[in-house]
């Protein structure tokens, strides 16, 4: 006998493979189901939700939506699409060893896109329909290939390259920023701290973040900045930028600042840490993945 989750994620797929269709046909498809999770908060009984190019447009009561093809999901939960705000829809372990990607291996450029395909492909099957990857060039056609209707997958938005303490001084950053843009970014990436396997410490000066961050402004992009340590986010929060990732090393007063300044956190304090747990042989001694 099916769990009740597993219920929930089957009326989902269902609900996305039809959006799908519709999506392609133009269509309106309704989905009837005994419950519904209606992403605010409340739990709808029998209800009919229509979709139409691959978005809900309406849920009504039961028998009342009209529609091009209709599925009766009864003994099911719908529930909106899954959002995941960071993910890196490129990286994957080797085939060859079984170690997480770094290089030691070599791989064509067609391989690497089919583990990016692959991965939106499991993702999506996992009930996440939205995923913002931060980032990579490759997550550009897999964009597209997806919003096309080519490949199935999670919608995806990316930042397709980050600033770096590489990408130079201001001036320098502020044109990174811009040729992002105008490769069509949708966020903006900024590492402002080393990795927490390095401590955490501030890779970029405030004049940096400002040049960034500003930019990424003016252009109507968002920031989201990895950074750890209270003083790298002290920074970020100066700098006007959207969001931090991570933080894993801020204090009370550093919380509070963003807080009052409305700067979002985004601190993937379960997934990120539970996946090197559980990976360990994929990590160790790639790198400066050690024990």
């Amino acid at each position: 006998m099916m769990s009740r989750i597993s219920h929930v994620f089957l009326a989902l797929f269902l609900g996305l493979a039809v959006s799908t269709s519709a999506q392609a046909q133009q269509g309106r498809i309704v989905l009837h189901s005994d419950r519904v999770l209606d992403g605010l908060g409340q739990q709808l009984q029998d209800r009919d939700v229509v979709v139409q190019a691959g978005r809900i447009v309406e849920i009504v009561s039961g028998g009342q939506g009209r529609g091009d093809v209709r599925y009766d999901l009864t003994g099911t939960t719908l529930l909106p699409g899954l959002i995941d705000t960071h993910v890196h829809i490129n990286w994957h372990f080797d085939r060859a060893n079984g170690r997480t990607h770094s290089g030691q291996v070599e791989e064509t450029d067609q391989e690497a896109v089919l583990y990016a395909a692959q991965n939106a492909w499991e993702t999506l099957l996992g009930g996440v329909t939205t995923v913002q990857s931060l980032g990579s060039p490759i997550d550009v056609p897999l964009r597209e290939f997806v919003n096309d209707g080519r490949i199935p997958g999670s919608r995806v938005l990316t930042s397709i390259s980050p600033v770096t303490a590489g990408t130079g001084g201001p001036d320098d950053i502020r044109r990174h920023v811009d040729a992002m843009a105008d490769a069509g970014a949708d966020v903006i990436k900024i590492f402002a701290s080393a990795s927490i396997r390095d401590g955490g410490t501030p890779t970029l000066t405030q004049d940096q973040l400002n040049a960034a961050c500003g930019e990424a402004r003016a252009r109507g992009l968002r920031s989201l900045v990895h950074a750890y340590d209270p003083e790298s986010v002290r920074r970020v929060v100066e700098a006007g930028c959207t969001g931090v990732e991570h933080g894993a090393l801020l204090d009370l007063p550093t919380l509070k600042l963003m807080a009052e300044r409305g700067v979002y956190f985004d601190p993937n304090i379960d997934l990120v840490y539970r996946n090197y747990i559980e990976n360990t042989e994929h990590f160790i001694g790639v790198g400066n993945y050690t024990e």
